[in-house]
């Protein structure tokens, strides 16, 4: 057998002894498959025996003469020594079907080329012979970053359009194939424009997405005097960092606003629905509307308070690209294939140090941006959206920051007022904090909902809560200047529901029956009534 066997096999399947075996029976009878009919030719020409066509028909012939008892004798015996004379491993009777996945030789389906089945084979079967090469894959989707190569323009209201359709904004789902659809996404807020090509060859990366939708915005928020900062605040070039947004001469300023965006979205973006589509400009679903109006409260803008916009979406650092990116981005990288899986993001390589997650970023902007950055007499407005990360941080550290912050507003607020514990936090909370909630009524309509502990008002929007902070930040200015220039401000009072003031003085009622209601009164064996009436006794105090 070891004369036969070949120096490298071409097994894709189980390999063990008797499939070794089995395959260089295969591929001797391949090979000798030919030599059987040449062998039979002259023998059959040397008897004088005329057969036509059945000499190419099959290799049994000899055996068919060797064993017809109506042919001579003498032939008969040739026939017989001519098989005799060829390897045992020529024949096709040698060859035994044997299961791909486990070299079982027994109970093989041919159609499947597999034994009945076991738990350990089909695994086998499925990792290794359903192995495709990457070349044999389907292509990633590949799409041009720029507009107008999408078939979009910006119009002259500052909004992005069709070009087929000037009155239709960017459609997302397309196909039915998810990826497909985010891929298409990722190239429409990564598109390229006139502007932006200069800053592209400066950087030399081969790197499409720095050529963006989103560079534009922060193209505009640098014209505006914004700057870009890194964190950490010593770190070099090109080494992990997060990028925030400052304005200039901090430490000259008296107020300055604090403004903590979505954990999904990019830096100075507060959401791409209202980011030049659905009747809004590029500027009112971003930042820049909020420095404009932040400005527009003072004659001169050294006058006005300063800016500082962290990043806590932009937390994953891509090496390749030398930024920081969000967890989308990150997911519509370009893969091998269409198929294959995302890229694994690295604890250590992926993240940067002090800046790991929200948490910690939150804790870096307080601890040391402010205190490095910010003059020691300067109050802070903030501003957050969810804000669950932030109050957690100034309800552990309320003694150090209380003397410094003015007030907060909170865009879908995400806590409960039982969820803070220090109680001067609980009291600053009910008179210089509001939450905006998704809500049908007009904007600034004050309701009544103590769950929060803070003054609730509507924000115009009636269906997506990222847009809150887009339709509500003037609202939400107006009461930081009031919160400026009154020492005395406090929250008003929300009308207390006359139905609740009938049936239940106290309020549990109301709020335990609206908890079940909406569902947010988590497990049945959950002492509700509790936390409830702590919350009614800050509320109404």
């Amino acid at each position: 057998m070891s004369m036969f066997r070949a120096k490298r096999l071409d097994l894709g399947g189980f390999v063990n002894v008797r499939v070794i075996r089995d395959h260089t029976k295969r591929k001797v009878y391949e090979q000798n498959e030919t030599e059987r009919y040449l062998i039979l030719a002259p023998f059959l020409e040397s008897l004088h025996l005329n057969l036509g066509g059945f000499v190419s028909v099959t290799v049994q012939a000899l055996r068919y003469i060797a064993r017809n008892t109506t042919l001579p004798q003498r032939m008969r015996v040739q026939a017989q020594i001519q098989l005799s004379q060829m390897h045992a491993y020529t024949r096709g009777t040698q060859i035994k079907n044997r299961c791909i996945a486990g070299g079982k030789g027994r109970g093989v389906f041919r159609d499947f080329g597999m034994a009945r089945p076991t738990p350990s084979a089909f695994v086998l079967f499925v990792t290794t012979m359903y192995r495709r090469v990457i070349t044999s894959l389907p292509k990633e989707p590949e799409f041009p970053y720029d507009l107008a190569q999408l078939g979009y323009f910006i119009d002259g209201k500052d909004e992005v359009k069709s070009i087929t359709n000037p009155e239709e904004d960017f459609k997302y789902k397309v196909t039915r194939n998810e990826r497909y659809n985010d891929l298409r996404k990722e190239a429409y807020t990564c598109s390229s424009t006139p502007s932006l090509l200069n800053y592209q060859s400066s950087l030399k990366l081969n790197f499409p997405f720095l050529v963006c939708l989103r560079k534009v915005v922060l193209d505009r928020l640098v014209g505006m005097g914004m700057e870009t900062i890194r964190l950490p605040l010593d770190v070099e070039e090109g080494r992990p960092h997060i990028p925030i947004l400052v304005s200039g001469e901090l430490q000259k300023k008296n107020r300055v606003l604090l403004v903590f965006g979505s954990p999904n979205e990019d830096l100075g973006i507060w959401c791409y629905r209202k980011l030049g589509s659905n009747g809004s400009s590029i500027n009112a679903g971003s930042a820049i509307d909020l420095i404009k109006q932040v400005r527009s409260y003072h004659v001169s803008e050294t006058e006005a308070p300063g800016v500082i916009i962290a990043n806590i979406g932009q937390l994953v650092w891509h090496r390749k690209g030398r930024r920081a990116v969000t967890f989308k981005t990150w997911h519509s990288m370009p893969r091998k294939s269409a198929i294959s899986k995302g890229y694994r993001i690295d604890d250590v390589k992926n993240r940067v140090p002090g800046n790991e997650g929200p948490v910690e970023h939150i804790q870096y902007i307080f601890n040391t941006v402010i205190t490095k950055l910010v003059g020691e007499n300067a109050g802070l407005d903030i501003i957050a959206i969810g804000g669950m990360d932030v109050l957690r941080f100034l309800d552990d550290n309320w003694a150090t920051w209380k003397g410094r912050i003015n007030a907060i507003a909170l865009t879908n607020p995400l806590h409960w007022m039982r969820d803070i514990s220090d109680e001067d936090f609980r009291y600053f909370l009910k008179n210089r904090g509001r939450g905006y909630i998704v809500c049908d009524e007009p904007i600034g309509h004050l309701l009544y909902e103590p769950r929060y502990g803070c003054a609730v008002y509507s924000s115009g929007e009636s269906e997506f809560s990222e847009t809150i902070l887009s339709a509500t930040s003037g609202h939400i200015l107006d009461f930081f200047h009031a919160v400026a220039t009154d020492p005395n401000f406090v929250n008003p009072e929300p009308l207390i529901p006359a139905s609740e003031e009938d049936t239940d003085p106290q309020g549990v009622e109301y709020i335990f029956q609206e908890r079940v209601a909406e569902g947010l009164h988590g497990r049945e064996e959950d002492d509700i009534s509790t936390p409830i009436a702590e919350d009614m006794a800050v509320s109404k105090d």
